[in-house]
């Protein structure tokens, strides 16, 4: 059951990190303190302006984002 919860819950982060742990709750049927603790201690995500984010970057996610960063600049310096 907790293993099927923590993946259920992994899954539903991957689509969409606007979840409250109230409505993930209500999603997964268990407390939400359960889905807190699962979230918080076991995948390692922190709520940051409204959204979950990993705690600590893996390094594909540290190079997608200064990717992002650098498409960002240069689109922006172009319109200058």
């Amino acid at each position: 059951m907790l293993t099927t919860t923590i993946e259920l819950l992994a899954s539903l982060l991957d689509v969409e990190r606007r979840w409250t742990a109230w409505g993930l709750a209500a999603e997964v049927g268990v407390c939400h303190k359960t889905v807190l603790h699962i979230v918080h201690d076991i995948l390692g995500y922190r709520k940051i302006a409204a959204h979950w984010v990993p705690h600590a970057l893996s390094e594909h996610m540290m190079m997608g984002f200064v990717a992002n960063k650098c498409c960002r600049f240069l689109l922006s310096a172009g319109r200058r």
